[in-house]
């Protein structure tokens, strides 16, 4: 990213449900649809001054990151008036779409699917954000 981006959207409470195969290091009485979320967490989605993309986030931890710096490839699948669609994939086990609209009462929102793949802990995950 260029040093002059923008943010277009920061988004916080994300919560929802997950669904965790039974596989890898999932034991049986874990499996299944679990609510799930990013305690204290934020996703912001960022456009430089050459419209690149990017999505910053921050976990539990306090720790923020940048999609691009860990490699994924973004791709905006969609832009229009009131809504963006950003298609994530990082390298062999993840894959995330990120949905941000307003909503008719002029509110933002944020979806978020996102599966894991290939790793000790697999799951498939919708959760929605708040953003500002």
């Amino acid at each position: 990213m260029h040093s002059m981006a923008e943010t277009l959207f920061t988004c916080t409470n994300i919560y929802g449900q997950s669904y965790y195969p039974y596989r890898g290091m999932v034991p049986k009485n874990k499996s299944g649809w679990q609510k799930d979320g990013i305690d204290n967490g934020k996703t912001a989605l960022v456009v430089d001054d050459q419209k690149n993309i990017d999505i910053l986030y921050t976990d539990a931890s306090g720790k923020v990151a940048s999609a691009k710096n860990d490699g994924a490839e973004i791709i905006n699948l969609s832009e229009k008036k009131s809504s963006i669609v950003i298609v994530v994939s990082y390298p062999n086990n993840t894959l995330e779409s990120y949905y941000f609209f307003e909503t008719k009462e002029k509110k933002y929102e944020m979806i978020m699917q996102q599966t894991k793949y290939g790793t000790m802990i697999e799951k498939s995950s919708t959760f929605r954000g708040e953003c500002k």
